[in-house]
C-alpha cells in the first residue's frame, strides 16, 4: 500500500514538472509552473546538454525517457521507504508530498524574474524546439 501511495505520489510529481507548464491556463494561473519538480524533471535535459549537443537523439532519448523514469522510480522507492518505515508519520509525509505539488507559480511572473534561469523540463524543450 505504501508503495501504490508513493507511486501516486511520484506520478502526479511527473505530470505536474511536466506537462502542466504546457498548459496555457489553469484557472486563474497562466502558464503554471512548478520551479522544484520542473528542476528536477528538466535536470537530465541540462545534464545532458553538456555531454553532447542538446538536439542529439541521444540528449532527446536520456532527457526525456531515461532520466524522468529514473526519477519515477526514485521518489517511488524512496517515498515508499519513508512510509514503511515511519507509519506513524504517514499523514505527514502525504502532507508534506502535496503541499510541494501545490507550490505552482505563474509563468508570467517566473519569466520576469530570475528564476527564469532554473532549467525546468518546459523551458528546456522550448529552448530545444
Amino acid at each position: 500500500m505504501n508503495y501504490l501511495i508513493s507511486g501516486a505520489v511520484a506520478l502526479i510529481s511527473a505530470f505536474i514538472g511536466m506537462f502542466l507548464p504546457m498548459l496555457s491556463a489553469v484557472g486563474p494561473i497562466q502558464r503554471p509552473t512548478n520551479l522544484l519538480f520542473g528542476f528536477v524533471y528538466g535536470f537530465g535535459w541540462f545534464v545532458g546538454g553538456f555531454v553532447a549537443d542538446v538536439r542529439s537523439r541521444y540528449v532527446e532519448a536520456f532527457g526525456s525517457l531515461v532520466w524522468p523514469a529514473a526519477v519515477l522510480l526514485l521518489v517511488t522507492y524512496l517515498l515508499g521507504r519513508q512510509l514503511s518505515d515511519r507509519p506513524d508519520r504517514r499523514f505527514t509525509i502525504v502532507s508534506g508530498s502535496i503541499f510541494l505539488s501545490l507550490l505552482i507559480l505563474p509563468g508570467n511572473w517566473v519569466a520576469t524574474t530570475p528564476l527564469k534561469c532554473i532549467p525546468t523540463y518546459t523551458s528546456t524543450l522550448l529552448a530545444v524546439y
